[in-house]
């Protein structure tokens, strides 16, 4: 091992082999079990100009799980701080602690020594975000960081109402850009709560009530609910009915034992199916066309499931032609907002009835694993194959 260690931190890797180096950095880690406290510590201060391999370093660390470790990491982000242009490996520094909260209580409050510097920002305001709604931290841990935390919300509210004002197309193109800004607005909404009862937070959530963007909103009413603050049923319901904030209102209401609360009109498999077909892609917009086509009970090795068929299109789209989706679930589970299976939607041709591709994508769905069969259709193109859980 020494060999390795020396390799690690003599080595002159230039900027195109430095990713060798992080992967020697972590397979150091996996091999020796020994105390490597101090190595770390001594190729971490040398390694000033490679802000890639300290963070490397940081990852091996937290990776370990224990109070020593923690310990550890705190010391050498208070020596120096790793930069990265690629905020995923910050990202991942922590990310063993979003499993193991009451080992992230270590790192506080020390850790929100950093959260002035914008790569970290992020990850250490989602932590102590969890960390309070879960109860395990006292507001007044972080309280002395109030007037930062008011500032900075502040202004990312400010923003959040420029991009609410944005043209639909717009945010389709900026959406992932603006769902991580909009993460840490969310995490200052959990954060400043404690503190409702100051005049300037008072001001601060009676303009956040103004805010259209459903992540935000959501996460609001959903804060709201587990503080037993009583929501107008007008709310409710138009949250529950926007395809965009439906998902999101069941998951937090459902996570935090609030489903009561969750408008009985949409709590219903179907309901869930439509707001899913927008999961994780473009927003729903005005421009967007999906309509309910029906139900069907179906059976696929011994298992009992239901499915949901829909049509959809944007007019945006040269193919002006509806697609047909197909959302599968297990009987008997419940609510779920994860499908069995799903369809990457089959375009209805202009000789096609919606029950003629009805029956096209539920055949591709029970042929889904023989890889040799393939959906006949007389009239079409075929249809993109689905994916199951």
């Amino acid at each position: 091992m020494d060999s390795l260690k020396h390799y690690i931190s003599e080595f002159d890797f230039d900027k195109d082999t430095r990713n060798i180096q992080t992967h020697l950095i972590q397979e150091l880690a996996q091999l020796d079990d020994s105390p490597l406290t101090a190595f770390y510590t001594d190729f971490y201060t040398k390694s000033y100009n490679n802000s890639s391999a300290q963070a490397k370093v940081l990852q091996v660390i937290a990776q370990k799980r224990d109070k020593a470790s923690a310990k550890l990491l705190l010391e050498l982000m208070e020596t120096d701080l790793p930069l990265l242009s690629n905020t995923l490996e910050i990202n991942l520094i922590f990310r063993p602690y979003r499993d193991s909260l009451p080992l992230a209580n270590e790192l506080f409050p020390k850790l929100l020594d950093f959260s002035n510097i914008s790569e970290y920002k992020a990850p250490i305001f989602s932590l102590l975000a969890k960390l309070q709604a879960r109860g395990i931290i006292k507001p007044k841990v972080y309280k002395k960081f109030k007037t930062q935390i008011l500032n900075d919300a502040k202004i990312k509210l400010k923003r959040q109402f420029a991009k609410d004002l944005q043209s639909t197309s717009s945010r389709r193109h900026t959406s992932r850009y603006n769902r991580a800004n909009t993460q840490v607005l969310e995490h200052y909404v959990t954060l400043l709560y404690p503190f409702k009862k100051e005049r300037e937070v008072q001001n601060f959530y009676a303009l956040l009530e103004q805010v259209r963007n459903p992540e935000i909103r959501t996460t609001y009413v959903a804060l709201l609910a587990e503080n037993g603050i009583q929501i107008e049923n007008k709310e409710l319901t138009e949250l529950a009915a926007d395809i965009n904030s439906r998902l999101l209102l069941f998951t937090k209401f459902r996570k935090g034992n609030h489903l009561n609360l969750f408008p009985e009109k949409f709590r219903s498999q179907k309901w869930l199916s439509e707001a899913l077909l927008y999961q994780g892609g473009a927003p729903f917009s005005t421009k967007d066309s999906v309509t309910f086509v029906g139900e069907k009970e179906l059976a696929y090795n011994g298992k009992k499931l239901t499915g949901y068929y829909f049509k959809k299109r944007n007019t945006d789209d040269y193919d002006q032609n509806f697609n047909m989706h197909l959302l599968v679930f297990e009987n008997g589970k419940g609510l779920q907002t994860k499908p069995y299976y799903e369809n990457e939607g089959m375009r209805i041709e202009d000789t096609d009835t919606d029950a003629t591709v009805i029956d096209y994508v539920t055949e591709e769905f029970l042929l889904k694993n023989r890889q040799r069969a393939q959906v006949y259709r007389p009239n079409g193109y075929g249809g993109g194959y689905g994916f199951h859980h």
